[in-house]
């Protein structure tokens, strides 16, 4: 089952639980597994009842990597659930503790490089980006992450070309109408 099939229907299950009353969703973490599980209170009056609130994915990957700093998936996806919530200052500790028992794919590589330039960490981004397409060469994601760091340095003609690869490599891509975009606001502004 892939991660976004298991977040689907955990969400699924959490709004059923939330739905019916009585039951709430518990997403196991070490194995992966969504089990629905009846919560005594439930079965009294809701009245003057405090209810700990579920906790979200993101925070069960949390809880689960903190326990077990060994297990480098539940690092990756620690670090992954905190990147997409907004919390890049925390996901990357995570993503760290990967690195440091893993060979880095382009996909991570450019995962951490965009933590970093989200962080205003440009050199440590170009690193990153680097290291993603010295394991492929046509990263897409990292393609666009170098152009974005050069635009923003001022080397007008490098983000051009990276942005350009960018646009042949993907020319339907999401990212290849925004470097279609950035393209043309670097040859206005010259």
């Amino acid at each position: 089952m892939s991660d976004k099939q298991i977040r689907i229907l955990t969400y699924a299950l959490m709004c059923v639980g939330l739905a019916v009353g009585s039951y709430y969703t518990y997403y196991n973490v070490y194995h992966y597994e969504v089990k629905v599980v009846e919560k005594e209170e439930d079965k009294d009056d809701h009245e003057g009842h405090d209810h700990d609130p579920i906790p979200t994915e993101a925070e069960q990957f949390v809880t689960a990597a903190e326990l077990d700093t060994n297990n480098a998936e539940l690092q990756l996806r620690a670090g992954r659930s905190l990147h997409i919530q907004g919390d890049v200052r925390q996901a990357l500790p995570f993503y760290e503790r990967y690195e440091r028992t893993n060979e880095l794919s382009a996909d991570v590589a450019s995962e951490i490089g965009t933590l970093y330039w989200k962080l205003h960490k440009g050199l440590n981004a170009v690193k990153y980006f680097s290291k993603a397409l010295r394991t492929d060469s046509n990263h897409v994601n990292s393609l666009y992450g170098l152009g974005i760091v050069s635009m923003t340095i001022g080397e007008t003609p490098i983000a051009e070309k990276y942005f350009t690869k960018v646009i042949a490599l993907e020319p339907e891509g999401e990212l290849s109408e925004n470097a279609k975009g950035l393209i043309e606001k670097l040859k206005n502004k010259n």
